[in-house]
């Protein structure tokens, strides 16, 4: 589902909490080229936000996207943090 071309540029880091992935995603040519309706203040690069993702919730990368992220932080609030083998209990975030 993510094109070569991002996938390649997000090699080493390929994980869907992270927003530069998600930009590249859905908002290049590559990706969806869906157009941002908000921006971050800090850099001026499109938001990956709650907000934002709800304005394109019909498109189903983002729906299964949204889904994801309520589990991740259900999981997180209600189950814990995953069990690190090596330190014999929870991750550090």
């Amino acid at each position: 589902m993510i094109p070569t071309a991002i996938r390649q540029r997000h090699v080493d880091k390929l994980s869907f909490t992270r927003a530069a992935l998600l930009v590249d995603v859905l908002f290049t040519e590559e990706g969806f080229d869906l157009k941002p309706v908000k921006f971050t203040t800090t850099n001026k690069t499109p938001s990956t936000d709650a907000e934002q993702l709800d304005n394109f919730s019909d498109h189903e990368f983002v729906e299964k996207l949204i889904e994801f992220k309520k589990l991740g932080k259900m999981t997180s609030t209600y189950i814990g943090k995953p069990y690190d083998e090596k330190k014999k209990g929870p991750t550090e975030y």
